[in-house]
């Protein structure tokens, strides 16, 4: 299946949520908040079964609108979108694994070298790709080489698609595969982080 529209602005116009809107809605008003609450929870669980976020979720809130800006800037990157569009399954496992890696780039440098974040912001995270940083924190703080973290993500990507899939056929899946990703995100802080928790 072809999913590469679902990002695609129309006629200039963004119809997903904004990444800086926040809804004052509760979770319980609104399903997609309540999904995204659910992803969270459960890909930290599954992160957890498999050695990493032990101490939960971890959240830095200077750090959302950031991970916002970068999971909204990965779905709609028109080169992810030509290269593995054709094919769900490889472009959302891109997609997810990217957002991990952004989480975990963001909160090791919100943690280590805050001065970068604010000067920075996302700076080479979307011009580069977050991969080659994340490597780095993946190797040495979360003492996963490449290979291993290839195993984790396809794991998690595994539980993600299981979540995702009865909201496909839904008018607003870009919001539920949006916000879903978000969790992602939230992940790879939670991965960082949990290593400086006591």
């Amino acid at each position: 299946m072809d999913f590469r529209h679902l990002f695609h602005a129309e006629s200039g116009e963004d119809k997903t949520a904004s990444p800086h809107q926040e809804t004052s809605q509760t979770s319980d008003d609104d399903p997609v908040q309540a999904f995204y609450s659910l992803c969270e929870q459960d890909l930290h669980k599954t992160a957890a079964g498999l050695g990493h976020a032990r101490h939960g979720i971890i959240r830095v809130p200077e750090l959302m609108p950031l991970g916002k800006r970068a999971v909204l800037s990965f779905l709609k990157n028109k080169t992810t979108q030509l290269r593995y569009g054709e094919n769900a399954d490889d472009y959302y496992y891109i997609i997810l694994s990217l957002c991990i890696q952004a989480g975990a780039v963001l909160a090791f440098r919100w943690q280590n070298d805050y001065a970068s974040l604010q000067t920075d912001g996302l700076g080479d995270l979307l011009t580069e790709g977050p991969s080659e940083a994340a490597a780095e924190i993946f190797s040495g703080t979360l003492s996963l080489d490449r290979h291993q973290a290839n195993r984790f993500f396809r794991k998690i990507y595994l539980r993600w698609r299981t979540l995702i899939s009865p909201y496909w056929g839904l008018k607003n899946s870009r919001d539920f595969t949006y916000f879903s990703m978000l969790s992602a995100f939230q992940l790879g802080v939670s991965m960082v982080l949990d290593q400086y928790s006591n």
